[in-house]
C-alpha cells in the first residue's frame, strides 16, 4: 500500500474532488481491516469509487461488488479501475435486489437522506454482514448507528482514532 497515498492525490485531482471520496486514512484502515479478518471474503462496496479501488488492488483474497445509483458515475469507476489496471467486473447499478451473502458492506452511497433512509429501509438484509458506515462525523449518520445499537439489538464501534481533517471516520455495525 505503498502508493496509495499517491493514488489517492491522483484519484481527487482527475475523478472526483478532494473531499468527496471516502476518506485516504479511512480507506486505508478498510484495506487493513479485510486483510487482517481472514473469514472476509466478499465485499459489497456501496457507493463506487477510490474505495472499490482500494478493495481491488490491495485485497487480494476478496471479491469487490460495487454498486452506485448514478450510472455515469458507475462508468468512470469503470473507466478509473480499467486505466489502473484492477478488476472492472461486479459493477452493478443499485437497486435493492442485490445478493445478501456479503460478508462486509460499505456504506457510501449518495448523500445524507438517502444514505440514511436507505440503509434503515434494507438493514435486514445486512443481519450476516459486517457493515462499515462511512462519514459518521455527520450527526445523522451516527445517530442512526447509536439508534441501531440501543434500540435494534447492533453492536456499534466507532473508529473515531482513524479521522482526516474534516473529521471523517468510519464505523462497524453488526448483529452479534
Amino acid at each position: 500500500m505503498k502508493n496509495i497515498a499517491v493514488e489517492y492525490k491522483d484519484y481527487c485531482d482527475n475523478v472526483s474532488k478532494y473531499g468527496h471520496p471516502m476518506s485516504l486514512e479511512s480507506v486505508k484502515w478498510l484495506v487493513e481491516y479485510i486483510n487482517a479478518d481472514g473469514s472476509i471474503k466478499r465485499v459489497a462496496d456501496f457507493g463506487s469509487g477510490f474505495s472499490s479501488f482500494a478493495i481491488r488492488k490491495y485485497c487480494p483474497n476478496v471479491t469487490n461488488n460495487s454498486y452506485d445509483t448514478d450510472s455515469r458515475w458507475l462508468k468512470k469507476t469503470e473507466e478509473y479501475l480499467r486505466k489502473e489496471g484492477v478488476n472492472t467486473d461486479n459493477l452493478h447499478y443499485y437497486d435493492r435486489n442485490f445478493p445478501t451473502d456479503f460478508d462486509l458492506i460499505v456504506w457510501d452511497l449518495q448523500g445524507s437522506g438517502f444514505r440514511r433512509t436507505e440503509f434503515l429501509a434494507i438493514k435486514e438484509r445486512f443481519e450476516n454482514s459486517i457493515c462499515i458506515i462511512d462519514d459518521c462525523h455527520d450527526p445523522s449518520y451516527i445517530q442512526m448507528c447509536r439508534d441501531l445499537a440501543a434500540n435494534d439489538g447492533w453492536e456499534l464501534t466507532e473508529v473515531k482514532e482513524v479521522t482526516d481533517e474534516f473529521g471523517r471516520y468510519v464505523s462497524i455495525l453488526r448483529r452479534p
